[in-house]
């Protein structure tokens, strides 16, 4: 957390994107990448966001004319500026006090113009949906296919389409006996993965704002990318680059299914990702002592 000192008291604001609350998340996302603006318009209304601030505190913080453009064009500020005293009276303490938080804004907002490195899901549930854990780690093989074919149509295309459907695979209802206490104890409320199932669930997530769905697709292209960063040579192999198949983790689920260490191509399909990765980590480094056993053999 960072601090903002403010009329002698100190207010703490979030310095990374895990410290974000579920609103201050969405409506960050609906500033940077929805809402039209330059690079300091966008940092102001973040330090809002961040502070918490309201509309008239912010904008008797940064004088009319800095918050909302459209006052700015509405003041004369030469006639204010002719009326200014020689010490500069009210108004040169106010163009100084905007000038020092414009400078405060620009700082305490920066990590949020750089990639969004959620590890955590800040909205595990919306209405009667729920979302995947913590760093994916309740993902399942199949639904993990399937969303990263969504989320690569999505994010090369734009499509809206694509983003319903990479959403329904993520969020999916409760299961009937979770309500009521029956699986409490287990790591996934949701019910199964069925693509027919979370089709059907489409229709509602398309009420969602657009904001909040964007948000969703973000927060999962952050959580995927921390998986690609920890098995880079899994992932290399396995279509996480643009230029690959988006259906080259098919072919992983295939290639661990040949093997039998997890049973059949469906059993793969109900393991977790975490372990077919911590497998295929496995597998390449045993592939690679192999390899420098025969090489040692071979060696004059």
């Amino acid at each position: 957390m960072n601090d903002l000192y403010y009329r002698g008291t100190f207010t703490s604001i979030p310095g990374s994107w895990d410290e974000l609350t579920a609103r201050q998340y969405v409506r960050t996302i609906s500033v940077l990448i929805l809402q039209k603006g330059n690079r300091q318009e966008k940092q102001i209304q973040l330090l809002k966001i961040l502070t918490g601030f309201s509309w008239y505190r912010m904008a008797r913080i940064l004088d009319w004319w800095r918050y909302n453009p459209r006052r700015f064009q509405l003041l004369n500020i030469k006639r204010l500026l002719r009326r200014m005293p020689a010490d500069g009276g009210s108004l040169a303490h106010a163009l100084d006090r905007t000038a020092r938080l414009a400078s405060a804004a620009e700082e305490l907002t920066a990590f949020l113009f750089q990639s969004c490195t959620l590890s955590r899901n800040i909205m595990p549930r919306i209405g009667r949906y729920y979302g995947p854990s913590d760093y994916l780690d309740n993902l399942r093989m199949g639904e993990f296919v399937y969303a990263e074919n969504y989320f690569n149509i999505w994010k090369s295309k734009g499509d809206i389409t694509s983003l319903n459907q990479l959403i329904s695979v993520l969020y999916r209802p409760a299961q009937y006996r979770y309500l009521f206490g029956g699986y409490r104890r287990t790591s996934d409320p949701r019910i199964p993965f069925d693509p027919v199932q979370c089709a059907r669930s489409i229709p509602n997530i398309s009420g969602w704002s657009l904001e909040k769905r964007i948000a969703i697709a973000t927060m999962y292209g952050s959580m995927r990318q921390r998986l690609i960063d920890e098995n880079p040579r899994v992932f290399t192999d396995s279509g996480s680059n643009e230029d690959s198949s988006p259906y080259g983790l098919w072919s992983v689920m295939r290639q661990v299914a040949k093997e039998g260490h997890f049973g059949k191509f469906s059993d793969i399909e109900q393991s977790y990702v975490s372990t077919i990765l911590m497998e295929l980590n496995e597998s390449i480094i045993e592939a690679e002592r192999q390899e420098e056993r025969l090489e040692a053999m071979h060696a004059p």
